[in-house]
């Protein structure tokens, strides 16, 4: 692991970027032969299997499929979960609610229109889902390793982001006096 955080860290990856996300220790037993319910053998212990995992932030994606191959060449051995998301969503995710609200007036007044009345005022806003991107699924480790294989450098394609919001708004409905 030593190895792979300075991987990391030669890329220019800082400390607040790196951060240990699981350690465990797991028993390895040795089963006996000859064990029968008449005569028990306790199983012993051969050794330990000990994983580490960080989890990384990586602000150049372009740089990405280098670093991959750098990890693996240190001794790292399992690469999952890569997401794609946005460093402040929140700017984002507010702005497709201002438009989600936006669509919700603009219907409204089709809708009365069609229906012969007039929207008046706005009795409640609701929010029913707001999506921030979602993970980018991996490739099974067997095909991971292939892709690695055959490539200079892992291809690393981050695709389009989508953040989206939805609103039900309720509008007071206006008989008109023609």
């Amino acid at each position: 692991m030593e190895a792979v955080i300075e991987v990391l860290k030669s890329a220019g990856i800082k400390n607040k970027n790196i951060q240990t996300s699981g350690f465990n220790v797991h028993p390895i037993y040795d089963y006996p032969k000859g064990s029968s319910h008449r005569k028990p053998v306790s199983p012993k212990i051969t050794g330990y299997k000990v994983s580490n995992s960080v989890t990384i932030k990586i602000i150049d994606t372009d740089k990405l499929g280098t670093l991959l191959d750098k990890l693996v060449s240190s001794g790292s051995n399992q690469i999952s979960r890569i997401r794609f998301g946005f460093n402040d969503s929140q700017e984002l995710l507010d702005e497709a609610r201002k438009l989600a609200i936006t669509d919700a007036g603009k219907k409204a007044k089709l809708y009365a229109q069609t229906a012969g009345v007039d929207v008046g005022n706005i009795i409640s806003i609701s929010e029913l889902d707001a999506r921030l991107p979602q993970p980018v699924y991996r490739h099974t480790e067997m095909r991971q390793a292939k892709i690695m294989s055959d490539a200079r450098t892992v291809p690393v394609v981050s695709g389009e982001q989508d953040i989206s919001a939805s609103v039900n708004v309720i509008y007071e409905l206006m008989i008109r006096d023609d």
